[in-house]
């Protein structure tokens, strides 16, 4: 969400307590002359890839968890 964004960038000041969103925009920010943009793609997937490989690993879960709550009758 983008509301979580700028909540920490208003709110976290100090380098190290960055989130990880805040610390891929300042990368692209403070690099204004030459914006590096395949470090922030490849900081992009890197964060994609667990939260991908959970949904794969949990998929089936959910969706038994959602045709369970359907019951017709």
């Amino acid at each position: 969400m983008f509301t979580d964004f700028i909540f920490a960038k208003l709110v976290l000041k100090s380098g190290e307590k960055l989130t990880l969103a805040v610390g891929l925009y300042n990368m692209i920010v403070n690099n204004f002359a030459r914006p590096e943009f395949t470090m922030f793609t490849a900081g992009s997937v890197l964060v994609a890839i667990p939260i991908t490989t959970l949904f794969i690993v949990l998929q089936r879960y959910i969706v038994e968890g959602l045709t369970t709550g359907a019951d017709k009758g």
